[in-house]
């Protein structure tokens, strides 16, 4: 009877092991983090700047470097709800980018805690056919797309 507890134990961990070799190697390298609007990279001021004056999801591309998605909703017009985002994943799938975002609706334009812009860098690990844009589950386009 110990030595089939041994054995058992012996398969679990082989398991175990297999288990986060999977996972590892699924490990595509891609790195994104948000970035805070006081910290925008000086190349990417005036594109950034230009882009806030319209709600909207922008893309910016530093030739192959890193990827910036820039999402504006913060012009309200007087008397209609204003947009905030939340919950923004990014995955890569084969050679495409995929990057979700939720965006809500609110009267309560002074609640600080709500995001109503995010900017996002992404340091890819490979080069991209394509680049896919989801609110709230649903493909968009992207507003503007610009090379930095």
């Amino acid at each position: 009877m110990k030595r089939i507890k041994q054995k058992g134990g012996a398969i679990i961990n082989k398991l175990l092991l297999s288990f986060i070799l999977i996972l590892t190697g699924c490990n595509t390298g891609l790195v994104f983090s948000e970035v805070s609007m006081e910290n925008i990279p000086s190349d990417m001021q005036g594109s950034i700047e230009s882009a806030k004056m319209e709600n909207g999801c922008y893309l910016f591309t530093d030739e192959g470097k890193a990827i910036y998605v820039f999402l504006n909703g913060g012009n309200v017009i007087l008397g209609e709800e204003a947009a905030f985002f939340k919950e923004v994943k990014i995955e890569q799938y084969e050679d495409t980018l995929n990057i979700y975002f939720t965006e809500n609706k609110t009267s309560k334009y002074s609640n600080e805690k709500l995001k109503h812009q995010l900017l996002y860098k992404i340091t890819p690990h490979d080069s991209y056919e394509k680049i896919q844009l989801f609110r709230n589950g649903e493909p968009i386009p992207f507003d503007i797309v610009f090379g930095i």
